[in-house]
């Protein structure tokens, strides 16, 4: 299971919660009101308490606030009609989430399903979803290189931009930028604003 713990600055433990059966932990965000945890799970069910929201044999990721009592608000997982993993994600000041991972084939994300550009290749994703889960808008790579493309984290929203950064190979969409590896696999960094325009690329 996946826990969130509170700690003192000694290191002493105030608080420990399980948040989360059935799924690896992988990142979390904080805001005064709110916590975003980001996991993913491998073949297994996915639990909350005694609510079942996963059960098949793909991976999954899965993108989920709480309030400050550790209440769960929404959830969105990505992936149950292909191969999909989450790798980071953050909090807008109105509570809206952004998350990104990979994936291959096709990914269902709320009830809105995305194709890669290639059933064998590794796409990368970013999406946006209210303070309620519902999705605002959604970003893959279309990479055709041989190894793809993943994003790996991105920043807190600050001015209204955040920067996101992965690899690619072969060409890859980043909006309506589009740019070539410069070897096989390139690193990048995007910014992007909130509406998920891309507003400039680097990659090295």
């Amino acid at each position: 299971g996946a826990y969130i713990v509170e700690m003192q600055p000694t290191g002493v433990i105030q608080t420990c919660q399980q948040v989360m059966q059935g799924v690896d932990a992988l990142h979390i965000e904080t805001t005064d009101k709110e916590y975003l945890f980001v996991g993913n799970s491998w073949n297994d069910t996915i639990y909350y308490l005694d609510t079942m929201y996963v059960s098949n044999e793909n991976g999954h990721g899965i993108f989920a606030k709480y309030d400050s009592s550790l209440n769960l608000v929404m959830h969105l997982e990505c992936g149950e009609v292909g191969i999909a993993t989450a790798s980071s994600a953050s909090l807008d000041e109105d509570g809206s989430v952004y998350g990104s991972g990979g994936f291959m084939g096709a990914i269902k994300i709320g009830n809105d399903t995305f194709h890669a550009l290639s059933p064998l290749i590794l796409d990368s994703f970013l999406f946006k979803a209210d303070s309620l889960g519902n999705l605002l808008w959604f970003r893959n790579s279309n990479s055709n290189g041989a190894y793809g493309s993943y994003l790996f984290d991105m920043t807190a929203v600050r001015a209204g931009v955040f920067y996101a950064t992965g690899h690619f190979s072969g060409e890859a969409l980043f909006g309506a930028i589009s740019v070539s590896a410069y070897a096989v696999e390139d690193a990048f960094i995007a910014k992007y604003d909130t509406s998920g325009n891309c507003i400039g690329v680097i990659h090295f």
